[in-house]
């Protein structure tokens, strides 16, 4: 497989740590991670954000990696989103780990 599709577009599935404030930064995707948090009332946009890419950079350090395939880091956002539970939460994000045995796709 040469990472092109027929037509020579690149279709690389990662996502760099480094593209991660690009997608942080468009207010469709934000919208819609806001909307998926169970306790949002009142919570502000970028606190959030800044909680949900330090959760990513953890795991990034902790799988000793610097990108992410699409589908893994779609479930990890959702992992995260889902074990946000108050604003006390954006401190750390200790108990969004994954779950034992479940694994995720970080070749380099």
């Amino acid at each position: 497989d040469s990472g092109r599709s027929a037509n020579g577009c690149e279709t690389s599935r990662w996502i760099s740590l480094s593209e991660l404030g690009m997608l942080f930064s468009d207010p469709v995707i934000v919208g819609l991670l806001m909307r998926e948090l169970p306790e949002s009332a009142g919570v502000e946009e970028a606190s959030v954000c800044h909680w949900l890419q330090s959760g990513i950079r953890q795991h990034c350090v902790e799988q000793r990696t610097t990108r992410l395939d699409f589908r893994c880091l779609a479930a990890l956002l959702l992992r995260l989103v889902r074990s946000y539970t108050a604003p006390k939460d954006l401190i750390g994000w200790a108990d969004a780990e994954l779950d034992e045995g479940e694994t995720v796709s970080t070749a380099l």
